[in-house]
């Protein structure tokens, strides 16, 4: 079961970031204008193990200044948006996706099938029903010793 999705603000309030240089000034697109972007989140409760979960799941979606100040109104912290936010996997990777890892750490192992990474993103859609793509991982032996060692290692430490 998925909540509503919404537009989310960051801890300063705010709701549009604009793209920046490493030297703070605004980047600029190939038509010149200034973007930025809106995080949208939505939560879901994860009723697959033992204990149910409630997960967030949240997408960037790029707009630009001009189309943002327009709408700025109504694209405010909470505001609902019609849709979903699901969870697309490739075998390839491409703009927007990151490696799926077995774990938060840095150094956890990809999630590999036949030896290729997974990549992974989160996209907002406004199709209320569409569903995730995923891509089950056959590296199971690796990721479970690299859980092992980490277990061994907070047991250590405690």
């Amino acid at each position: 079961m998925k909540s509503q999705v919404k537009i989310t603000a960051t801890t300063e309030g705010q709701v549009f970031t604009l793209n920046t240089n490493e030297d703070g000034s605004p980047k600029l697109g190939k038509d010149g204008k200034r973007y930025g972007f809106l995080r949208i989140a939505q939560q879901e409760i994860d009723m697959s193990g033992a204990i149910a979960q409630v997960k967030v799941r949240s997408a960037i979606k790029s707009i630009s200044e001009d189309a943002f100040n327009a709408a700025k109104d109504f694209l405010v912290n909470g505001t609902v948006m019609p849709g979903n936010i699901c969870v697309k996997e490739s075998l390839i990777k491409e703009l927007g996706y990151t490696e799926k890892r077995a774990g938060t750490s840095q150094n956890a192992p990809s999630c590999k099938v036949n030896g290729k990474t997974i990549y992974r993103t989160t996209v907002y859609t406004e199709v209320a029903n569409e569903s995730d793509v995923l891509i089950a991982h056959d590296n199971a032996e690796e990721i479970k010793a690299f859980q092992a060692v980490q277990i061994n290692a907070n047991a250590i430490n405690v």
